[in-house]
């Protein structure tokens, strides 16, 4: 079955809100800019922000290594 990409933003919610949730914490300034988007465009951004943020994260931090191996498994 194909997904309309809409319905990608209500299945997933509890995602893009958990990835709403790192931008905010991380980045005042970028989430302040872009929640001012139209809100799927905002939370796609939100998505890329987080996902870039947990990599820089890992590669930064060896303990984080193990926090967040499992994430890009599944």
């Amino acid at each position: 079955m194909i997904m309309k990409p809409t319905d990608n933003f209500k299945k997933r919610k509890k995602e893009f809100d958990y990835c709403e949730k790192i931008i905010q914490r991380h980045s005042k300034s970028f989430y302040a800019a872009f929640s001012q988007l139209p809100k799927k465009k905002a939370q796609s951004i939100y998505a890329i922000y987080a996902f870039c943020r947990m990599a820089d994260d890992i590669v930064d931090e060896k303990k984080m290594q193990n926090n967040y191996k499992n994430c890009f498994n599944n």
